[in-house]
């Protein structure tokens, strides 16, 4: 429990190894070495909102109301997009084959989507059938970019950071 009451307040509880100076990162010498640290988050980040978008192009083609789903999938395709970063980071590249093949086949049909349902009207089987590809593909990714990132946090995982009774 804190002890409030002391002029700087503690909790003998818990360990000072969050505070320790010593174990606080140094400042990134430039902008430039802090951006190549997390190039692989800013790249997943971007394949995770290029997702979204697809779920959301997805989503206009069906004919009945889903309206939970895109933010399901929105939130899936985030996941898959920083899993990829990830493990592109990681230099595990052969890894993401199988989650880029399936990202590409549903741009692909997104694309054909959009301009199928540029020349129709009304309701289009193959405009639905197009929709349910892309869904199909989306999993897909979500399902071998996890994956991947599991298989690449199993076989290189990060190192533990420091016990607080070592750094004593």
């Amino acid at each position: 429990m804190a002890d409030l009451m002391s002029a700087t307040p503690s909790e003998p509880a818990k360990s000072d190894y969050l505070h320790q100076r010593e174990r606080i990162p140094e400042k990134p010498e430039s902008l430039e070495s802090a951006a190549r640290s997390y190039w692989g988050m800013a790249i997943g980040l971007a394949i995770g909102l290029a997702g979204v978008a697809l779920v959301f192009e997805a989503r206009s083609g069906w004919t009945s109301h889903r309206d939970w789903v895109t933010p399901a999938g929105a939130v899936f395709a985030g996941i898959a997009g920083l899993a990829m970063g990830y493990v592109w980071q990681r230099g595990r590249l052969p890894l993401l084959a199988t989650a880029a093949f399936f990202l590409f086949l549903a741009v692909v049909f997104t694309v054909l989507n959009v301009f199928r349902r540029q020349g129709t009207d009304g309701n289009d089987n193959g405009s639905l059938a197009l929709t349910i590809l892309t869904t199909l593909c989306l999993i897909a990714t979500l399902i071998a970019a996890v994956v991947a990132a599991l298989i690449v946090a199993r076989m290189k995982p990060s190192p533990p950071a420091p016990e607080a009774d070592a750094a004593a």
